[in-house]
């Protein structure tokens, strides 16, 4: 293909190329494996799948993206660095969701609570993501920085996490928080009210 074509006639055959394997029920290869240089191609995809917005069907699991938005999240990861990802999201965070997602776990794991609780702000304010998983795990992280820093919004966050998603983990995060600043009474109604709709 890379002989045949050139710019964005270019984009699009690979990435038909690459949607093929969708109908025979195989998994493409990663872009890394084609084209482990990078190079070119990379940005030439990257400028074709940045104009087809994410799918954020809330029906499908989290890691479950569609085509553009798993294409271009392979190229944040091999080809770009956390700066570039990060200038990404504040001009397309909107159109593509999972990026606030990478975004608070590629700063968390380098302890910037600062830009950690900028961006889960951003991608749970934003209303843009359709997936209860992800906004849930934007609200962990969201809790998890302002607990580092000292923001007294952690505990709101950390309800924002459970309500999104219950499970015993955020559970216990929040009982924990509430009892110790002493808010368990004024919470405990609304943990009981959310857990019905979740006993089995």
């Amino acid at each position: 293909l890379c002989h045949l074509y050139t710019g964005e006639s270019l984009a699009e055959k690979i990435i038909d190329g690459l949607r093929e394997y969708c109908y025979i029920g195989e998994k493409p290869p990663d872009l890394k494996e084609l084209f482990p240089d990078g190079g070119d191609v990379i940005g030439l995809l990257e400028e074709a799948l940045i104009k087809m917005p994410s799918r954020d069907d809330p029906n499908t699991i989290l890691t479950a993206l569609d085509q553009a938005a798993e294409l271009l999240r392979q190229i944040y990861t091999n080809f770009r660095s956390l700066e570039e990802l990060d200038r990404f999201t504040q001009q397309y965070g909107k159109t593509h969701p999972w990026a606030y997602e990478d975004l608070v776990r590629a700063y968390a794991k380098k302890k910037d609570w600062q830009k950690v609780f900028f961006w889960a702000n951003q991608g749970l304010s934003s209303k843009t993501s359709k997936k209860k998983a992800r906004n849930a795990i934007l609200a962990d992280y969201k809790a998890q920085a302002a607990q580092k820093l000292g923001d007294p919004v952690a505990l709101s966050a950390l309800w924002e996490a459970f309500d999104s998603e219950a499970s015993l983990e955020r559970y216990l995060a929040l009982r924990k928080a509430t009892k110790a600043q002493g808010q368990w009474d004024n919470y405990y109604p609304c943990l009981i009210q959310r857990l019905t709709h979740n006993v089995s």
